[in-house]
């Protein structure tokens, strides 16, 4: 049985604390998977979605527990079909996509919405429940204490590090690191002045060989960031992502304002500005800057799947077939190399190599993640065509790999064939 994508939309990526943030993940959602069902023919029954599937991590509205639920209410879709919220951390986008096909597979229903919302921006300061709410918890003179659940949320306590560290264990591993700094720049010219002046051509010669072999790791971190960033000021300007993005309305000072772009890019930037920022998680040393990881944002995205036999039922147009499906584990501390695995996997499954795909899109937290995928499978002209990490911003349940890479594609297709 084949299995296609036939809608597929996403709301603008808002900054974290941006346009998007007074809006909760499950209004996100809704406008996500309203717009999807809009692109269907206009004689298309709601009724005939069987299930709704939302992937959601950090619980940050009073309706949270429900939100597939009221997602699929708020949307038109029936009362008495089922809706399902699930919680597989970065992946959950995808795997709402998995247990619709699943679904779909097993006979248990013809059609599915699945999709991702979060607002990290209001992800909430909680006080712990045994402090506050039994006896003796909170004692004169102690004060409450809040803990941050979204620096909770991107932080593994079985590993005892935060998201940022796994890249930068990654780093380490493999031998990446950023663009040459200022002061480092200057010693090597100095260096090379003075090597020059001594004649001592045996150190010179064994300088200029440390530098070729490393020239590539020098500059690929902050290099990569910029690419991402041009590539998605160039899809902006080309329209790439008109066909995928629902316009969001927001009230600004009670006049309102159609939200249609991502906030948090910013392709205006130059190789010289990234590379002055500091590092963030590891001070001396570290990879991870502002620059070069995807940002914390909000923004929800929605797929609509069908059988083939509900395709033609309903008049539906196939956007992809979904050919397989793959998920692994890896250790949490390099998180990051997860899809190397998984795609390999994937592509076992669908009786394919590499050589067969003409496009990937990797969508991981830092550039670090990426770089490792592409150093072990590709080359950079597969990659990302329209887009790039530091464009799609980070959204807890990968929303973004839900719609944006599917319908993403699906464009991109659209305008390389007019």
């Amino acid at each position: 049985m084949s299995i296609f994508i036939v809608a597929a939309k996403r709301t603008p990526f808002g900054a974290f604390g941006g346009s998007l943030k007074n809006l909760s993940a499950t209004e996100l959602g809704t406008i996500a998977t309203t717009s999807a069902l809009s692109s269907l023919p206009s004689s298309f029954d709601k009724s005939s979605i069987d299930t709704v599937i939302f992937g959601n991590v950090i619980q940050t509205s009073p309706d949270a527990a429900y939100l597939a639920r009221h997602i699929q209410l708020k949307s038109g879709l029936a009362v008495d079909k089922p809706a399902l919220t699930i919680n597989r951390l970065c992946g959950s986008g995808f795997e709402s996509i998995i247990q619709g096909f699943t679904s779909i597979k097993v006979g248990d229903a013809s059609m599915a919405v699945c999709g991702g919302a979060e607002n990290m921006s209001s992800a909430p300061l909680v006080a712990d429940g045994n402090s506050v709410r039994w006896p003796g918890g909170v004692t004169l003179g102690s004060g409450l204490q809040l803990r941050d659940m979204l620096w909770d949320g991107l932080t593994d306590a079985y590993a005892g590090i935060p998201m940022g560290i796994t890249a930068e264990n990654l780093g380490k591993m493999y031998g990446i690191s950023r663009l040459v700094r200022g002061a480092s720049l200057n010693f090597y010219i100095l260096f090379f002045v003075t090597l020059l002046e001594c004649r001592q051509i045996d150190i010179l010669i064994l300088f200029f060989a440390i530098l070729n072999k490393y020239k590539y790791n020098i500059q690929e971190c902050d290099e990569f960031a910029i690419r991402s960033q041009q590539m998605w000021g160039e899809a902006k300007k080309n329209g790439v992502f008109d066909l995928e993005i629902a316009p969001v309305e927001v009230q600004v000072k009670r006049q309102t304002q159609v939200i249609d772009t991502d906030e948090h890019p910013r392709p205006e930037t130059t190789l010289e500005k990234i590379s002055k920022l500091k590092p963030v998680f590891q001070k001396d040393d570290g990879l991870v800057t502002a620059a070069n990881a995807s940002g914390i944002c909000d923004g929800a995205g929605s797929i609509i799947i069908a059988s083939e036999k509900a395709v033609l039922e309903h008049n539906l147009t196939p956007m992809a077939r979904i050919a397989s499906y793959h998920v692994s584990g890896c250790d949490p501390k390099i998180m990051g190399i997860g899809p190397v695995e998984a795609i390999r996997g994937a592509l076992g499954k669908a009786g394919l190599n590499l050589d067969d795909v003409d496009r990937f899109e990797i969508n991981e937290v830092s550039k670090r993640n990426r770089e490792r995928f592409i150093f072990f499978f590709l080359m950079e002209d597969v990659c990302e065509v329209y887009t790039g990490v530091c464009f799609v911003p980070f959204i807890v349940c990968m929303l973004c790999v839900c719609a944006r890479v599917f319908n993403g594609k699906f464009c991109i297709w659209k305008h390389y064939t007019g």
